[in-house]
């Protein structure tokens, strides 16, 4: 059985039977209220509700598209994402939040997850990335954070991923590229780091490296697997 729902602050809820595989829930907000947090927590609410109701499953409830930019949430919208936890996210948007915390995500299940956007916030510690099942990830934002530690990429398992954005971090030390295996990667953004020795790079089998805007690069003939390279204006 389906239920669809309609209302002025969600455009359309459809349930349908998760096992099939053949119809999987939609809400779609409307684009005025979409960023607002509050929203969020009575649509969760909602469903509760419409849970009740009809004795459906709350965890095999699908949604695929999480949104919220701009609005300087802080770290709660990353414990409201851990508590609605929906498995079948595909894609989590939550740039410029002012998050610094994010170990949260780690009691998430993300397994379907491709896209994952947490640039332009505060965040230094991505040890909590280990523990994740990253396995459908393809697309990963970190730019703009706060002095990003990125030696702890050795240990994600990132080997679905094409694009991995770590600019403006702060960043000096990539020989970690030595030992992080990204065999899908295509793109990679580096620029406004500071960034000097590029040579744990020169296994990488890029569509475009970016290292505009960093240290004087000492020697870029190592990159010799680089479709596209960008490293004008370096200072």
């Amino acid at each position: 059985m389906f239920i669809r729902v309609k209302s002025k602050k969600v455009l359309n809820i459809i349930f349908g039977n998760m096992k099939t595989r053949k119809k999987y829930t939609i809400i779609k907000y409307n684009k005025k209220l979409q960023n607002r947090l509050d929203l969020h927590f009575e649509i969760y609410q909602y469903l509760q509700e419409l849970n009740e109701k009809y004795n459906l499953n709350i965890k095999d409830i699908n949604i695929k598209i999480f949104k919220f930019l701009g609005k300087n949430a802080g770290n709660s919208l990353v414990e409201y994402l851990n508590k609605i936890c929906f498995e079948d996210l595909q894609e989590i948007d939550i740039k410029l939040n002012h998050i610094s915390d994010i170990k949260q995500l780690g009691n998430m299940v993300l397994r379907n997850l491709e896209k994952l956007d947490l640039s332009h916030n505060f965040i230094s510690d991505i040890n909590i990335f280990a523990k994740i099942n990253f396995d459908n990830l393809k697309e990963l934002y970190l730019g703009n954070n706060n002095k990003l530690d990125i030696k702890s990429l050795e240990k994600v398992k990132l080997e679905k991923l094409e694009i991995l954005d770590l600019s403006r971090n702060g960043i000096s030390d990539i020989s970690i590229f030595e030992k992080v295996k990204l065999p899908k990667l295509k793109i990679l953004y580096l620029q406004y780091n500071f960034i000097k020795d590029v040579k744990a790079l020169e296994s990488f089998k890029l569509e475009l490296l970016d290292l505009r805007f960093n240290y004087e690069i000492n020697d870029t003939k190592c990159l010799t697997n680089i479709k596209e390279l960008k490293v004008s204006k370096n200072t």
